[in-house]
């Protein structure tokens, strides 16, 4: 009897049934990651049969809820190809506007922000007992009232110097007087270099000015355009240079307090003023209005007495009812130091405001200021 030798498979060779069994399994495998496409493309032929399309639908399903169709989705998407069984242009288009819209959205935003901190208040150097902040009060007999009185508010914070500058029947409308440009240029900027100017004029400023050999009627457009001019110009020449070694400078603009009847001032050039002020200085950030009427105002705007904040009723005003009385400079002044304060870290300051020469707590300057009507 011929006995064959049974014959082992060869080195490096697989079994056919396990080869057979890793293609099934390969086939199997491919089937589930791309189950998704291909009912999508049995969908897709009217000649399929049902049952076909249902059992590949079925093995879609299994293979969806395992996220074995991720890979093929992640290379379709890579691709270009839709995943869906309808275009949907309109989803697509809708999709593209709202992230276009949401873009639009993020740079108005942006710009907002960056339009918001242009504006804002230069941020100064923290003052010390030892290098206190250096102020600057310059103007015209307004400022000679208010300018003692800060200096003894600041001498209390053990943080403020206050140097005071004034002249009587100055302002900016007679250069021929005192040209106080010129001198804010070439003394204060120059010379003094102060971390803060806290400016005041206008109470001298109610009359013609003399231009190019003609003279401009107050509170005429001529006039208006022209105040507005010197008032911009004035605020530009005290901007702190980039080249400053301690660091940008603040101006503080104080705007007219209400006027009584014995002033000989329209009250309704206060007005005109005080928007000039407070518009220019919104367009620069090294400017800040103060507006003096919270502090100063009754409830009918001019006010001779005040109440402060110990309950006791005092004259705020002149015999004038333009200038400030003692007891009136020394409520602004406290008022003054609250502000500066807002801008300025004062923490550390050793003043204690006495109620009896400041107002009482709660007021707040005007948000907007009255849009004064076209004089006559």
């Amino acid at each position: 009897m011929l006995v064959r030798p049974i014959r082992s498979p060869r080195p490096g060779t697989m079994p056919a049934g396990l080869a057979l069994m890793i293609m099934a399994v390969g086939l199997f495998g491919a089937l589930l990651v791309n189950a998704e496409a291909m009912a999508r493309t049995s969908r897709g032929q009217p000649d399929n049969p049902e049952w076909r399309t249902s059992v590949i639908d079925g093995i879609a399903a299994v293979s969806g809820f395992f996220h074995l169709t991720a890979p093929r989705s992640a290379l379709d998407d890579r691709l270009g190809k839709n995943q869906t069984d309808d275009a949907d242009i309109d989803a697509v288009l809708a999709e593209r506007a709202s992230r276009a819209e949401a873009a639009e959205e993020a740079a108005r935003r942006a710009e907002e922000a960056a339009a918001a901190a242009a504006l804002a208040p230069p941020e100064l150097r923290v003052p010390t007992p030892e290098a206190p902040l250096r102020v600057y009060v310059a103007g015209d007999s307004m400022a000679g009232g208010l300018g003692p009185a800060f200096q003894r508010v600041g001498a209390e914070t053990g943080l403020v110097s206050v140097q005071v500058d004034y002249r009587v029947s100055s302002g900016l409308v007679r250069p021929d007087f005192f040209n106080w440009p010129q001198h804010l240029a070439r003394q204060v900027v120059d010379v003094e270099d102060p971390d803060v100017v806290v400016v005041q004029f206008g109470a001298n400023d109610m009359q013609n000015i003399a231009l190019d050999g003609a003279a401009l009627p107050l509170g005429s457009e001529e006039w208006l355009a022209e105040y507005r001019r010197r008032v911009a110009g004035t605020m530009d020449l005290l901007q702190a240079p980039s080249s400053r070694d301690s660091g940008p400078r603040l101006v503080l603009w104080m705007g007219l307090p209400p006027v009584g009847p014995n002033s000989g001032i329209d009250p309704a050039m206060v007005d005109h003023v005080n928007h000039i002020y407070a518009s220019e200085a919104a367009s620069r950030p090294w400017v800040v209005y103060v507006d003096t009427w919270a502090y100063l105002a009754g409830e009918d705007g001019y006010a001779k007495r005040l109440v402060n904040a110990d309950g006791q009723d005092r004259e705020m005003r002149a015999g004038d009812d333009v200038h400030l009385s003692v007891p009136g400079a020394q409520r602004l002044a406290w008022a003054l130091l609250d502000r500066l304060g807002g801008l300025v870290d004062l923490s550390a300051s050793e003043a204690v405001p006495p109620e009896s020469e400041t107002a009482p707590p709660g007021l707040e300057e005007r948000v907007e200021l009255p849009v004064p009507s076209p004089l006559s």
